[in-house]
């Protein structure tokens, strides 16, 4: 017996789509598989982009992760099917001009990378099976150790361990983070092999140090060192992505990055995907020529491989774990579809040209000035824009917000609340009139440009600088008018019937099948909003209102009642979890119904 099932397509960018159809047998006797391949003409406009897995795809079950009521045969060979799908299946883009005689060797030479991929990971992160639990159990008698030390009675064993954690940590790590030596060193360990292990799990771990609403706040401080002391990869592979991008003869077009034979160039950031250099571009006009600092981002070696073969992993993980654990809190958590959005998510990286488009969105969408502070995004450089490298605009003289945010003087505090309002405007902005949101607005992307008013030196002009806008979020209708709706419920004191809407409008829900389940639910959202109303008479300032904490309930008990969610919904939720803290951060007494209430009734 055959099970049929579709591999994902083979794609070449610029170019047709071949789809690679896989038959998988089953029966004792020894068959052999063939491939069997069919060309399909895909359309594009515009640079052809990275294309995602097909929404009803699925590596373990034909087109459908559910199932569609398998015959007593087909339930004997699951095991079988699913374990050779997930061995088979590939996610790593291939040139379309392989012939159909070769794609049964291309399936077994990729499935035997994901193999080996798969034992690497497994391999690097093995060692925290023993340095987790030893950590644990060294914390456990660390206050034993203190109360003999408060004595003045330190044992022999005391006084050597004293000194194999002096040997094993240093006295910066020791004053910045808390914890014992074995602590440290599992820490250590666990962002060294993140780093190690490529783009998906660095933005896997970014991901995590945001998400305080599920993570002690001591793991999140761990894991935020990976926004900004990612391992950075030598200049010579730099060079070559651009000799591959734009021909050898790129620095005498005027783009250049090094002084000399032996300089390694200026790295300003390194990030999960890419590391920025400094450089000069050189452009001549018809009255002469003139130089301009830009931004040079360049992909890390071998990123989109190393994501295509994780996410496939990623993807055959979550659908098993989706198909084999008969438990309902798993299946309400929709792991392959969230797999999914991570899946995009992180493709969006893989390829330049998709930031270079988004930045050309977000300078369209932010022309006009917003008072005395401004929103600007770098502007690409024509022609020097490609799959692995980005050249873009430098923005000289501004300064990451942080530092903004440690200055505690009268004059810092004035300029900290001239930021917030524009800062929260901006991102009310994206999500309900423009509906394209920058999803990665943590501190580190965000500068501020201070200059001098050309119409009155006594004053200054402030510009808010949003960078790396590789990852950007759109909702769908429903889910867009959802949350509007929902916006608009908290202001109007209706949460029952911004809850009821929500149930008529989802795709999914399990509300109707509980007894009063709709009634139960559209009252849980209403508590939420009254709750909210409760602080009116604080202001409804940032410093008294967590709206992102707020949203996240809602989240909540949507997935309690099983009323589905767009994932999208939720990427939106966590950029207003992470703007929100650095908007309080700025400004507690900013007035979030005020900056909220012309973006609802449609009036910006």
């Amino acid at each position: 017996m055959y099970y049929p099932y579709c591999r994902t397509a083979v794609r070449r960018l610029g170019g047709p789509a071949v789809v690679a159809c896989f038959t998988l047998s089953t029966s004792s006797t020894a068959e052999s598989r063939a491939c069997r391949c069919e060309e399909t003409p895909v359309k594009s406009e515009g640079p052809p982009l990275v294309q995602p897995l097909p929404q009803n795809f699925s590596p373990l079950g034909g087109e459908s992760s559910v199932s569609s009521g398998a015959s007593p045969t087909a339930r004997r060979h699951r095991w079988t099917v699913i374990l050779g799908k997930w061995a088979r299946w590939g996610g790593a883009a291939r040139s379309n001009d392989t012939d159909v005689s070769s794609s049964s060797w291309w399936c077994r030479f990729q499935s035997v990378f994901i193999a080996l991929r798969g034992l690497e990971i497994v391999l690097r992160l093995a060692p925290l099976a023993v340095l987790a639990p030893t950590a644990w159990l060294v914390d456990c008698v660390s206050p034993r150790r203190n109360e003999l030390e408060s004595d003045g009675d330190k044992p022999a064993l005391t006084r050597q361990f004293t000194r194999q954690f002096q040997s094993m940590t240093s006295l910066q790590e020791r004053n910045m983070n808390s914890g014992n030596w074995a602590s440290n060193l599992s820490w250590r360990y666990t962002l060294y092999s993140l780093q190690n292990l490529g783009p998906a799990f660095v933005k896997l771990g970014q991901w995590a140090a945001t998400r305080r609403d599920l993570f002690p706040p001591h793991v999140c401080n761990r894991l935020s060192q990976l926004h900004d002391t990612v391992i950075t990869h030598p200049f010579r592979y730099t060079h070559q992505a651009l000799v591959d991008a734009f021909g050898d003869d790129y620095e005498h077009r005027g783009l250049v990055l090094r002084r000399g034979r032996n300089d390694e160039g200026t790295v300003i950031g390194s990030g999960s995907a890419a590391q920025v250099y400094k450089g000069t571009m050189t452009h001549v006009t018809d009255s002469g020529s003139y130089e301009k600092t830009v931004a040079v981002k360049v992909l890390h070696p071998n990123t989109k491989q190393l994501v295509e073969r994780d996410l496939a992993l990623m993807q055959c993980t979550a659908d098993l774990i989706d198909r084999l654990v008969p438990i309902q809190m798993v299946k309400m958590l929709s792991l392959p579809r969230a797999a999914k959005t991570f899946s995009d998510v992180l493709r969006q990286q893989t390829d330049l040209r998709i930031e270079g488009r988004n930045l050309i969105t977000f300078r369209e969408n932010f022309q006009c000035d917003d008072g005395t502070v401004r929103i600007v995004f770098p502007r690409p450089e024509e022609g020097w824009v490609s799959e692995r490298v980005l050249v873009e605009d430098f923005m000289d003289g501004a300064v990451s917000i942080s530092a903004y945010l440690l200055d505690d003087s009268e004059v810092g505090r004035k300029i900290r609340k001239k930021l917030a309002g524009p800062l929260l405007r901006a991102f009310l902005k994206m999500v309900f009139t423009d509906n394209f949101l920058h999803s990665d607005l943590h501190p580190g992307n965000v500068l501020v440009k201070a200059t001098k008013s050309s119409k009155n030196p006594l004053r200054t002009n402030y510009t808010l600088v949003f960078l790396d806008a590789g990852i950007s979020t759109s909702l769908r209708p429903n889910d867009r008018k959802n949350l509007k709706d929902l916006f608009r419920a908290i202001v109007m004191n209706d949460g029952y019937k911004a809850g009821s809407l929500m149930v008529e409008r989802a795709r999914y829900e399990r509300c109707s099948s509980l007894p009063e389940g709709k009634h139960f639910f559209a009252s849980g959202v209403a508590e939420i909003v009254d709750e909210f109303h409760d602080r009116k008479r604080e202001g409804l300032t940032l410093g008294a209102v967590r709206i992102g904490a707020l949203l996240a309930r809602v989240l909540d008990l949507c997935r309690t009642y099983g009323v589905e969610i767009d994932p999208e919904m939720s990427s939106v939720v966590v950029s207003m979890l992470v703007l929100e803290g650095l908007g309080r951060s700025l400004d507690p007494d900013l007035n979030l119904m005020k900056a909220a209430i012309p973006f609802l009734i449609g009036r910006v």
